[in-house]
């Protein structure tokens, strides 16, 4: 349970983009090519996807309450947890996910 925040790409617009995912499915019932078709409006560029959770807050799946920041590719980046124990945790990690500090 939380709240993600996400950056779009300019173009197309969410609900363009949206209409397009639908219309995948109505232009074929191969689920192979179905998945390719998604995969490129997922990522319309080489290393770009057409959206990046940027944030997170709410309760993750160890019941921590979290706040998780990402880069714009997508990668988390900064972690504050408290556990049911009230113990805050803060974790740094770099771009490959290692945990580069954290403070206790």
């Amino acid at each position: 349970m939380g709240l993600n925040i996400d950056e779009w790409q300019e173009k197309p617009s969410f609900k363009e983009w949206r209409e397009q995912i639908a219309n995948i499915y109505t232009k074929t019932s191969d689920t192979a090519m179905q998945r390719k078709l998604y995969e490129k409006l997922l990522y319309p560029d080489k290393d770009k996807r057409a959206f990046s959770k940027r944030a997170f807050l709410g309760r993750d799946e160890d019941e921590n309450a979290s706040l998780v920041l990402y880069d714009k590719l997508n990668r988390k980046r900064l972690i504050i947890n408290v556990d049911s124990l009230g113990i805050p945790v803060i974790t740094f990690l770099d771009k490959y996910g290692k945990i580069t500090k954290m403070i206790k």
